[in-house]
C-alpha cells in the first residue's frame, strides 16, 4: 500500500513538472490501482522503444502509416483551436509538424514516449496516465475531439471496453471520438 501510495505521489509530481507547474505538492491522479498496462509494457518495452519508436519499429508497418495518414487527413477538417485528446500518442508521430494545433493533450502510460513526443509536438501537452484509469469530474466531459491511433491493440479484450468507455465520457457530448 505504501509502494502504491508513492507510485501515486511520483505519477503526480511528474505530470506536475510536464505541464510546467513548479508545484509538486498535489496528487493530480486519483487512480488507487497498479497499471493495468504493465505486462504489456513489459512485453513490448515501450520504455526503451521510446527513442527511436516509429523509425526502429514501425518504418516498414505500411499499416500504421497508412492510418497515420488517414488521421491526419481527419485533422485537416478539424478547427485548429479545438480541445483535442490524444489517448495513447505515444511519441507524438501523428502532430510531427503540426505546430498550427493549439490545445492537445498527449496521454500516455509510458514516460520516455513522453519525453520523446516533445520532439515531435512541443506545442502539445503531455500527460501520463493510464487510459484505463478512472475519470475524474474535471476530465468529464471536457474535449472538443479524442483520438486514439493503435492504441487498443495493446491492451487485452477485456479491458478494451473500460478504456473506450473512459475516451467516450471525456468527450463533449457534441464531441467527436475517433
Amino acid at each position: 500500500k505504501q509502494l502504491e501510495e508513492s507510485r501515486k505521489n511520483i505519477t503526480a509530481a511528474i505530470n506536475q513538472m510536464l505541464a510546467g507547474d513548479g508545484r509538486v505538492d498535489r496528487v493530480l491522479l486519483q487512480s488507487d490501482r497498479p497499471s493495468i498496462y504493465e505486462e504489456v509494457r513489459s512485453q513490448s518495452n515501450f520504455d526503451d522503444m521510446a527513442e527511436d519508436y516509429v523509425e526502429r519499429f514501425l518504418k516498414e508497418d505500411t499499416e500504421y502509416h497508412a492510418g497515420i495518414a488517414e488521421a491526419r487527413r481527419f485533422l485537416e477538417n478539424l478547427d485548429r483551436d479545438a480541445k483535442i485528446l490524444d489517448a495513447g500518442g505515444g511519441t507524438c508521430y501523428l502532430w510531427k509538424e503540426r505546430s498550427d494545433f493549439t490545445n492537445v493533450t498527449i496521454l500516455d502510460n509510458s514516460l520516455p514516449m513522453l519525453m520523446y513526443a516533445r520532439q515531435n509536438f512541443p506545442a502539445g501537452k503531455r500527460v501520463l496516465k493510464d487510459v484505463l484509469d478512472p475519470v475524474s469530474e474535471k476530465e468529464r466531459h471536457s474535449y472538443d475531439v479524442v483520438i486514439s491511433t493503435f492504441l487498443f491493440h495493446h491492451m487485452p479484450y477485456d479491458q478494451q471496453r473500460i478504456a473506450l468507455q473512459n475516451l467516450i465520457d471525456v468527450k463533449k457530448h457534441h464531441g467527436i471520438l475517433y
